[in-house]
């Protein structure tokens, strides 16, 4: 039923893991080229590793947005209704009737959306998600990714599994997404980010590494929650 989508994302992460591929290649290369000349050690290395945590970052970030519309296009194809849908998704489903209720002034209006928020298990209306393409798609904040939003996408759509069955990848992200910022808004200057402690070639490559197993694991587990339709009151009996 979902096979489009599906493939949509598997599309996405084949990319990632591509990029992932030569972005190690590129690591590769600028090790060889200063242990040959160490007049290039600085510049060459720390080129490489900053282009890394960069795009490993993007390329994650894409698989998420990939995801996340894939999944709400094809439910919203199915025009579901509101109490046929997971309570915690039912929170999405109404993201703009929530968002409409921090403006508006009206007292009975806002009296009036309160209590429909608040009866969505027996509710018939179509769920209507929300797909932002300019913005950040909501849950997200559009913010670098962390494990804290990756938490919050497992929450919101009761996805099975854990989000990080390996301690390690969720480390990797972490250690990550702090560089990614660092090199991002020039938090440090751009020499003295990979003087850290955790910045080293090697350390980079396994936090690549990482996120490359930790890709496949995020689009099994999609995979399996939209064949399952996970998504569904009924499949949490």
């Amino acid at each position: 039923m979902h096979e489009h989508a599906i493939q949509g994302i598997l599309d996405q992460a084949e990319t990632m893991l591509r990029r992932i591929d030569n972005l190690k290649k590129y690591l590769t290369i600028a090790k060889e080229y200063a242990e040959a000349d160490k007049g290039v050690l600085h510049f060459l290395t720390v080129e490489a590793r900053g282009s890394a945590v960069v795009g490993v970052c993007a390329e994650l970030e894409a698989l998420v947005r990939v995801s996340l519309h894939s999944c709400l296009e094809a439910l919203n194809k199915r025009e579901l209704k509101l109490n046929q849908i997971v309570p915690s998704l039912r929170r999405l489903a109404v993201h703009t009737v929530f968002e409409s209720l921090k403006t508006l002034n009206e007292h009975s209006k806002l009296w009036e959306r309160r209590g429909f928020t608040t009866t969505l298990e027996v509710c018939n209306d179509v769920a209507e998600f929300p797909i932002i393409r300019k913005h950040a798609q909501p849950p997200l904040d559009g913010r670098t990714l962390k494990p804290d939003h990756f938490s919050m996408i497992w929450e919101v759509f009761s996805l099975p599994r854990d989000p990080f069955p390996e301690i390690s990848w969720r480390m990797s992200l972490q250690k990550l997404s702090g560089l990614r910022n660092d090199v991002a808004h020039g938090n440090l200057k751009f020499h003295q980010i990979f003087q850290q402690a955790g910045t080293s070639i090697e350390e980079i490559e396994r936090y690549l590494d990482d996120m490359a197993e930790f890709s496949i694991h995020f689009c099994d587990v999609w995979g399996f929650y939209m064949e399952s339709e996970g998504y569904l009151v009924r499949a949490m009996v």
